[in-house]
């Protein structure tokens, strides 16, 4: 997704940008839209600009218990500065990144890319209340009950 300077010169609020999943450099994340949206407001700062604003997206995932498909839609929110500073960038703020005034666009289709990768959930389950698989069995703990001793049991 490539924004104009000029069009941060400008100032927008509220714009609306589609972003083609295909477009994004793959990190391993799998979508069930092939679009992406985003809302971004820019807002001219002293040393750059602020673009403020959310991504939605719907991601298809494998739950860690059950090994069940299914998707979330998620909303995650963007906050960032482009400075034409490169001291105000060497400090290592992941969110502030060096835009100098010799470029006329910047693109940000990689940076939406991590925002997206590093905002998966580290647990991905279909539901709070899965259960799983049985350990002893295999059975879907889901779908039914196993007939399997429990492993609180005081055999030695």
């Amino acid at each position: 997704m490539k924004v104009f300077r000029s069009e941060l010169n400008a100032e927008f609020k509220d714009k609306l940008f589609d972003i083609t999943v295909g477009d994004l450099p793959n990190h391993g994340s799998r979508f069930k839209k092939d679009t992406i949206q985003c809302i971004l407001s820019s807002t001219k700062v002293r040393f750059g600009f602020h673009l403020a604003g959310s991504l939605s997206a719907t991601r298809s995932y494998e739950c860690d218990r059950c090994l069940k498909s299914f998707s979330l839609e998620e909303q995650i929110h963007v906050n960032m500065w482009l400075a034409s500073n490169r001291g105000i960038t060497a400090k290592d703020e992941p969110e502030v990144i060096f835009f100098p005034d010799s470029m006329d666009m910047i693109e940000l289709a990689g940076i939406f890319a991590e925002l997206l990768f590093i905002s998966e959930p580290m647990k991905k389950l279909c539901n709070d209340q899965c259960k799983g698989f049985c350990p002893q069995c295999g059975i879907n703990l889901n779908h039914g009950n196993c007939i399997c001793e429990s492993s609180d049991s005081n055999n030695p």
